[in-house]
């Protein structure tokens, strides 16, 4: 099963969990994984994409070079 102990899930349109509370989702399919030094990069073709309409409250966390900003 999956582990849902790390925060609120809800069932994706996919059928995978995603977190709620958000301010979008993307569910993306796994094409290709490359190696990137000590980083993998993974390439993905999102199968659905999802704008949280009750989220626009909300402020986005933004991580740019080493820190957190705003927009």
């Amino acid at each position: 099963g999956t582990d849902r102990s790390q925060g609120p899930y809800t069932t994706g349109k996919t059928g995978v969990p995603v977190l709620e509370g958000v301010l979008a989702r993307l569910e993306c399919e796994l094409v290709s994984e490359y190696p990137g030094g000590d980083h993998t990069i993974v390439l993905g073709e999102v199968k659905s994409a999802e704008v949280i309409a009750a989220a626009w409250k909300k402020r986005p966390l933004l991580f740019l070079r080493g820190t957190y900003q705003e927009l």
